[in-house]
């Protein structure tokens, strides 16, 4: 059954069960906070994972169906990274191939949103190094076409579309129109820019991953932008290129950019240095004027690194032991526990009866079928500015006898009569 639908289905249930309006409001506002807490938690974890949904309401149903199951979605998370490297055989090793120095939870944990939240993201200093070490493809052109656009692109169109494989990922990405309608958009008058469009295959072949970022903007071709990144000589001149992949399902070039300056040099001005620092202070970075390039090859891991290049077992244990200290491993279901906790407790320390009449009932239920947090503050103002414009006398909310003696003397002030004021000790909506 649908996530979506089953917390329909609770949400109807605590709904007639509840004994007031107040209740069914707070109810149905703490479950929509829920799953708006859920539901973030969960878009976070599969733009980490690189798992792409047809929908927004498919994330919420994932999220809302881990939810009323149970799952533990950090245990999840390593769950997933451990069946994805056992499909592609790097389970237990490192990134230089060589079998881990780490146990199989430390293995898991390395590869987490929360440890590269917490340390950086080590992976990429791998890739970087990977990239230092990778061989600069030579650029041959040979008069495949003139030395314009419009030649260019027409060229391109007739002979280089189709698939191809990266090495370093084993992934497969599509040339199409698109990429060459914008690749060839820019450029016309760098004449190494339009030497290098003949080799756009090779380049898709021999250039090393290094990161993969979402797509800030709604209702683009893509969901998110890999970036690949090698070196080429062209002419005798070493340049850096950096090569966009559009994802959205599948994965399809879209753009390259190149700057004048050799790979291993580029890195090693920007080692250790962020953004600021190394566009301001260094002469070569200064004057790049591809921003993107500069940003993904910062490294900005702060932990520590074994000869094989993953964070040594203390690093990894150092994090377990926050995790473990802050309760971040039980999370998710001691929120979800302490939520329904919370409702109950407001159930059953209900002490008193609804006065609103019944048009007005029906008007707050009705708000309440789609109440937010937001709506749900205002609901309840509103039911309780009606009642106190009312004078309702307090009542006990179980034997419903007044809570203040009658033929006493006191009375309420309504309708401008004038006498004793509200009773002291009585509970009002």
């Amino acid at each position: 059954m649908r996530g979506a639908q089953r917390l329909r289905e609770q949400q109807q249930k605590i709904a007639s069960e509840a004994r007031s309006i107040r209740e069914t409001v707070t109810a149905m506002g703490a479950i929509a906070r829920v799953k708006q807490a859920l539901k973030r938690f969960w878009k976070n974890v599969a733009d980490f994972l690189h798992l792409h949904y047809e929908s927004v309401d498919e994330v919420a149903d994932k999220v809302l169906a881990d939810m009323l199951d149970g799952v533990n979605p950090l245990v999840a998370e390593e769950q997933s990274i451990i069946d994805r490297a056992k499909a592609n055989g790097t389970y237990m090793k490192a990134p230089n191939g060589k079998p881990t120095n780490l146990s199989p939870r430390q293995w898991a944990a390395a590869r987490t949103a929360g440890f590269k939240d917490k340390y950086g993201d080590w992976e990429k200093v791998a890739r970087i190094e990977k990239l230092r070490n990778s061989k600069p493809i030579d650029i041959e052109y040979n008069g495949e076409y003139d030395l314009n656009r419009d030649a260019a692109k027409k060229w391109l169109k007739e002979n280089i579309r189709g698939l191809y494989t990266n090495a370093d990922t084993n992934e497969q990405i599509e040339i199409s129109k698109v990429g060459i309608n914008e690749v060839t958009a820019h450029g016309s008058q760098d004449i190494a820019h339009l030497k290098s469009l003949s080799s756009i295959p090779k380049m898709i072949e021999n250039s090393i991953y290094i990161n993969e970022i979402p797509n800030a903007k709604e209702n683009d071709k893509y969901d998110s932008y890999r970036y690949y990144v090698c070196g080429l000589n062209i002419d005798g001149e070493d340049y850096t290129a950096k090569i966009v992949v559009g994802v959205k399902g599948d994965r399809k070039y879209y753009d390259h950019r190149l700057t004048q300056i050799e790979k291993g040099n580029l890195i090693n001005n920007l080692n250790g240095l962020s953004n600021s620092v190394a566009e301001n202070q260094n002469a070569h970075v200064s004057d790049i004027k591809d921003k993107r390039l500069v940003s993904i090859l910062q490294n900005n891991y702060t932990g520590r690194l074994d000869e094989n290049g993953e964070p040594t077992a203390e690093t990894v244990d150092e994090y377990l032991a926050s995790q473990e200290s802050e309760d971040d491993g039980i999370h998710f279901q001691k929120a979800a526990e302490d939520e329904i906790d919370n409702l109950r407790q407001q159930v059953n320390n209900a002490t008193y009866d609804n006065a609103v009449p019944q048009r007005d009932e029906r008007q707050l239920h009705r708000r309440a079928a789609v109440s937010t947090p937001s709506r749900d503050r205002h609901v309840q103002q509103a039911a309780t500015r009606h009642a106190s414009s009312r004078a309702i006398p307090a009542t006990d909310y179980h034997d419903r006898t007044p809570a203040y003696p009658r033929g006493s003397g006191s009375t309420c002030r309504r309708n401008g009569s004038k006498g004793g004021s509200h009773a002291r000790n009585g509970v009002f909506p």
